[in-house]
């Protein structure tokens, strides 16, 4: 999937919507990128690391808390709410990115709560892809988007065989070590499974 968002189709599709090329992508790792690399480590020839992140996004209160704070920023901070929530760009992008992030920082501090007390500490490693050998020329504003010089096979297909040729490779060096596991993972037992029933899982 992280190798399809960087395909042909994605970026075309990214175009004709908010009219803006598709350069490069940004991505995060499920973990940090020093506990023994990740996905994106494996796929050098797409992926560059960027470091890591510093953990410190706030953790999420469940859906009734959330709503609760957005009813409270709503009657005694409309002007803020308004900025978060409703208000957009002239292209009919949000004004405003990461709402919800943004609303909990802003609940906390009007509440007197240290946002470092509900902060994940989970880091995560952070990649950039180019999608062409000249995207940070174009993202400084050096060159125009006629000036993009191509650096990869973008279509589909390729990505997918570049992919089935690392997969390949690894599923090759864990059976010379033994740790080849054929058990799926959590997730496939709950496919199909009503929600009562994946909740008892």
């Amino acid at each position: 999937m992280a190798l399809l968002a960087l395909s042909d189709p994605v970026a075309n599709t990214w175009e004709r919507l908010y009219g803006d090329v598709l350069a490069g992508v940004t991505t995060t790792s499920l973990y940090g990128a020093k506990q023994g690399g990740t996905q994106y480590s494996g796929m050098k020839k797409h992926w560059k690391s960027c470091g890591e992140s510093p953990g410190e996004a706030a953790l999420r209160p469940d859906r009734n808390t959330l709503k609760a704070m957005k009813d409270w920023m709503a009657y005694h901070h409309p002007e803020k709410y308004w900025e978060l929530y409703q208000a957009k760009r002239e292209n009919g992008q949000p004004l405003k990115r990461s709402s919800n992030e943004r609303a909990r920082v802003f609940c906390y501090q009007k509440f007197g709560i240290d946002a470092k007390d509900f902060q994940s500490g989970h880091v995560r490693g952070v990649y950039f892809a180019r999608r062409y050998e000249n995207t940070d020329a174009f993202l400084r504003g050096e060159i125009e988007a006629s000036e993009l010089k191509r650096k990869h096979d973008h279509s589909p297909e390729a990505l997918t065989e570049y992919w089935r040729k690392l997969a390949r490779k690894r599923a090759k060096s864990l059976m010379k070590d033994g740790r080849f596991s054929t058990e799926g993972f959590f997730l496939d037992s709950i496919l199909g499974a009503s929600w009562e029933h994946a909740k008892q899982m």
